[in-house]
């Protein structure tokens, strides 16, 4: 059945289809390939399939296991096997509740010196209830595309009661809009969008031709999709057919492109008018790959993405509730510096790690397991040694160049709410060209007269971010002493005041947050809200998370970093794996694939029949689920096959085993 009608289900479709496509391509470089002379120096898988891997796995998953190599009798029951957590993230947390629920024991290493990764609430010195921020992940959308992250808050964990409407805008339409020195109240901007309300035109001294200002940004922005929303409608494989043809492009090329080419015709834009449109959207967020944008835009349900929530007390509430259910609590401060196979059968896998509070190597530790998912963010893994994983070409690839985005956060707490008492604004975001960007109002406490007066003074990513991150350097330093000082001359005008000294005299503590800073997440933040894709989008009804990946690059990532390496030992998992990267959900839903593949690597078909039971997505379609499910498997044999440094004609033969077995499970592309 086709999923034409399901725009929600379109990224994951086209997930899997980049998935397929490397699956063949690696089955064809085995089978087309001719066996080297017996004496040549390239003998063995080398030059044979995707991957170069000198040394065999001394004992590969059970999935590989026949009577030619002794182990069949090394087949473990759940109950005996013990997985190496890497990550105590909301997906390597994710992970070890399920583990826990099929009764498979587990251990979690934790980097940092807390849990929760980019899921982080800072809460400023006292008691009070609304005395807080969030540095990571603070909404959370309702609708199909987000079934995990809210049967996580809901059902498994019982936050229902915790979760309150996120204001996506002001409730009386007060916040503001700044540009090129202008303010106008937003709710003037949706009133007539068409209008050149902040001079950009030519006629008003701006460098954007009248025309293009006439046509609204709404219009600018969303309309070139319309034909690959149409496409797709048709048919599948005419959209897959018409996203693929344009892969290769960002934003800014695509839109600074003329085609008509008999699938698309569209006008180039000027670079007056994509630079006009980067004011808004962010300074240098249209090098984002087009295909990334297009899935995500055209997948929103402009109806169900309204319903957004925060939690009351900080995102860190529901990952303190995961950590209470757990069985076995994360190891903190452990860095994992090591992943390698051993020849030891009882647990064939070492983990190395060090205190992370000296980065000594005095402290090493090796911890054994029988197999190991990491959940780091995939630059972290240039940290760590895994040669003797075997990793394949795409996932060296993917960890090298792997695109993603800094941010930068400022949270500042003054005595009051002057924006509720002085502007009246309740919830919601401002913004602006100021270096400031967008200003985010908390939507908590806003009918509790004793609420905190602490808000998110600077939200800003890409080269705006880089920019901020120069001035943040510690919290009394003369340099982030000069940043809050520009923080809040910017506050004072975007807000109408006239006098700096009023927000000075509010000012009482402030948090600046630079991600590209936290060695735990290796120079980068990934949970990017080109959300903000923007104002223009939320006009539209279209809002929505967005990793910033390159043109390409999200097919590469998923179809290699989806396979196991070192035998089928040692799975990954992250936002970035997920069609739903850059969301919480994303990360939630990469390690249900991870266990998934692990178990299915493993022959526990059982525990593949508990899995999907009671923590499958019940509002899939049954044809998606079940092509889901045999990418997955397929990931899962392929990845420990090309990983497993077997020679090729071996390489051949389980190849044909399994492609010819009852077991095929290899979706014809």
């Amino acid at each position: 059945m086709d999923s034409a009608g399901f725009p929600h289900l379109w990224h994951a479709k086209y997930a899997r289809e980049h998935a397929r496509r490397f699956q063949l391509e690696q089955i064809a470089s085995v089978t087309r390939s001719q066996a080297p002379p017996s004496n040549s120096t390239s003998a063995g898988c080398n030059n044979l399939h995707p991957f170069s891997h000198p040394t065999p796995i001394p004992v590969p998953a059970p999935i590989l296991h026949d009577h030619s190599d002794g182990l069949l009798n090394l087949q473990k029951d759940a109950g005996n096997i013990l997985v190496g957590i890497v990550g105590a993230g909301a997906a390597g947390l994710y992970t070890a509740m399920i583990l826990d629920d099929l009764e498979i024991s587990y251990e979690i290493l934790e980097s940092s010196d807390r849990v929760g990764g980019r899921v982080h609430t800072h809460h400023f010195p006292g008691d009070n209830k609304w005395n807080y921020f969030e540095m990571g992940a603070m909404r959370f959308p309702s609708g199909p595309m987000m079934y995990r992250v809210n049967d996580l808050l809901q059902s498994r964990l019982g936050l229902g009661d915790k979760l309150l409407p996120q204001l996506m805008t002001d409730l009386d339409g007060n916040q503001i809009l700044e540009y090129n020195g202008i303010r106008r109240f937003q709710k003037e901007v949706e009133a007539s969008p068409n209008t050149d309300w902040f001079n950009d035109s030519t006629e008003n001294g701006g460098s954007v031709p009248p025309e293009f200002i006439k046509r609204g940004l709404v219009d600018l922005l969303v309309a070139p999709f319309a034909p690959f929303r149409e496409a797709f409608l048709e048919s599948w494989s005419k959209g897959w057919e018409m996203l693929l043809k344009y892969d290769q492009h960002t934003i800014r090329s695509f839109f600074g492109t003329e085609f008509d080419d008999g699938f698309l015709k569209k006008e180039a834009y000027p670079s007056e008018v994509i630079n006009w449109m980067e004011a808004v959207t962010g300074s240098g967020v249209s090098s984002v790959a087009l295909s990334e944008i297009i899935l995500t835009v055209l997948k929103v349900d402009r109806t169900s993405m309204h319903d957004w929530h925060c939690v009351a007390g900080g995102s860190s509430v529901f990952i303190e509730a995961m950590i209470e259910r757990l069985s076995s609590k994360p190891q903190l401060s452990r860095r994992v510096t090591r992943i390698a196979p051993t020849a030891d059968p009882t647990r064939p896998m070492s983990v190395a790690h060090i205190d992370a509070k000296t980065n000594s190597s005095t402290s090493t530790s090796t911890s054994r397991y029988d197999y190991v998912i990491s959940t780091m963010p995939l630059p972290n893994l240039r940290f760590v040694d895994m040669e003797k994983c075997n990793p394949g070409h795409g996932q060296r690839q993917a960890i090298r160049s792997l695109t993603y985005n800094p941010s930068v956060k400022i949270g500042i707490k003054f005595k009051s709410r002057w924006w509720q008492e002085r502007c009246g604004i309740k919830g919601g975001s401002s913004r602006t060209d100021r270096i400031v960007r967008e200003v985010v109002y908390p939507s908590y406490g806003i009918h509790d007269p004793g609420a905190d007066g602490v808000l998110i003074a600077t939200y800003v990513m890409a080269q705006d971010a880089q920019r901020f991150a120069s001035l943040i350097k510690g919290h009394d330093t003369p340099e982030e002493k000069l940043l809050i000082d520009l923080v809040l001359n910017d506050l004072t005008a975007l807000h109408g005041f006239d006098d700096p000294e009023f927000l000075r005299e509010q000012y009482v503590d402030h948090l600046a947050w630079n991600w590209a800073a936290d060695p735990n997440a290796a120079g980068l933040y990934s949970h990017f809200l080109l959300a903000h894709y923007t104002f223009a989008c939320q006009l539209a009804g279209l809002t929505g998370g967005y990793a910033m990946f390159g043109p390409s690059q999200f097919g590469d990532v998923y179809a290699s970093c989806g396979q196991p390496a070192a035998g089928g030992r040692l799975f990954f998992a992250g936002e970035a794996l997920s069609e739903n990267h850059a969301w919480v959900e994303g990360a939630l839903s990469s390690a249900y694939e991870a266990i998934h593949k692990l178990l299915y690597a493993a022959n526990l078909e059982d525990k593949l029949g508990q899995l999907r039971e009671r923590w499958g997505n019940p509002n899939l379609p049954e044809y998606e689920e079940s092509d889901m499910r045999k990418v997955m498997n397929d990931q899962a044999f392929l990845g420990a096959l090309f990983s497993s440094g077997r020679a090729r004609d071996a390489c051949a033969e389980a190849l044909d085993e399994y492609l010819f077995s009852s077991d095929w499970e290899f979706v014809e592309g």
